[in-house]
């Protein structure tokens, strides 16, 4: 009686050639891989922004009697803070005695790179309305754009 020794494998060029081809693949996605990256920071940064003038309304429409409001800061920097003072508008970002409510920092590749409202801020009331209308507008490295809007009658916040 003969014993057969079946004993299956790959060999070794075998397995060279099947990680050559999955760097090849790989070395072939990361230019579409990026670009994707990128859009995925700036939709996320656009809902942070959202999110900051939300939270800002909601502020405003827990006390009636204080008005709060986001200020834009150069283009990476976002302050929400209470206006309790009755001047609107005022805010010093540089005053750390000042009880913000929060701050976000773009990330980076990610600028403000236009803010079209009153001295650079929207200040919502109690009534969950905003001082007045406006935008702002994110974009990345590649061009790429995201366009926040506040409408000022119903304080309506939407990113396009």
């Amino acid at each position: 009686m003969t014993v057969r020794n079946n004993i299956a494998g790959w060999t070794l060029i075998e397995m060279l050639v099947a990680v050559f081809m999955v760097g090849v693949l790989a070395v072939a996605a990361v230019p579409k891989f990026v670009p994707f990256l990128e859009g995925l920071k700036l939709r996320t940064a656009a809902t942070n922004v959202q999110r900051a003038l939300l939270a800002a309304r909601t502020r405003a429409i827990a006390d009636p009697n204080v008005h709060c409001g986001v200020v834009f800061v150069g283009s990476t920097k976002i302050i929400i803070y209470p206006d309790s003072s009755g001047t609107p508008y005022v805010v010093n970002p540089l005053d750390t005695a000042s009880k913000y409510l929060g701050t976000y920092t773009m990330p980076s590749n990610i600028v403000l790179t236009e803010v079209s409202v009153t001295n650079h801020c929207i200040v919502f009331r109690g009534d969950g309305s905003a001082k007045t209308d406006g935008t702002v507008t994110l974009s990345n490295r590649y061009n790429k754009s995201k366009t926040i809007s506040v409408v000022a009658t119903t304080g309506k916040i939407r990113v396009q």
